[in-house]
């Protein structure tokens, strides 16, 4: 019953029918007494749902519940995965410390997972918020290092992004 409700909910946000997947995601998690894959993976569709909503308090609230059930089974790639959505929340209210912050954690996350991509893009969005903040000198500090990771796999696609980071950053400073 609890796997049929949450198939039910990701097609309704599929339809983007979001008020219905919500209702449909809390009856998939009523009775559930262990906290397993199933149910934080629940928890954080529900969380995304609210994401798509824009309903950023309850979004938060359950990505924040999603993180620590993900810290508690030692699922490090997921703690990952939910951080993005913390930062998203981070960001719409313009809490850029609260957001490097996030990339932080994400940055340390990733080289437990020896993920060299991931790495990069964390600190490429590290950038991005300090750039945000006007600390501009910081940002292209930040840009630089994920381009030379980037240089170093051939990663065309982070290279790329990382020289128009540094490109919006010499604009931004008048260069």
């Amino acid at each position: 019953r609890m796997h049929a409700n949450h198939m039910i909910g990701k097609c309704l946000v599929l339809k983007q029918m979001y008020d219905r997947a919500v209702n449909t995601f809390n009856r998939s998690l009523e009775g559930a007494g262990v906290m397993n894959e199933a149910v934080k993976t629940i928890y954080y569709d529900l969380g995304q749902t609210y994401e798509n909503m824009d309903d950023w308090k309850n979004a938060e609230q359950l990505a924040g519940l999603s993180l620590e059930i993900r810290k508690e089974l030692g699922d490090l790639a997921g703690q990952a995965a939910v951080l993005g959505t913390l930062i998203r929340v981070a960001q719409v209210q313009a809490d850029f410390e609260k957001v490097i912050q996030l990339f932080d954690e994400v940055l340390r996350i990733a080289h437990k997972l020896d993920d060299k991509e991931k790495i990069a893009e964390a600190i490429k969005n590290t950038g991005v918020a300090y750039s945000r903040k006007g600390e501009y000198d910081r940002a292209a500090d930040l840009y630089r290092q994920a381009l030379r990771m980037a240089e170093s796999r051939q990663d065309m696609s982070m290279q790329a992004a990382c020289l128009s980071n540094l490109g919006n950053t010499k604009y931004f400073q008048g260069q």
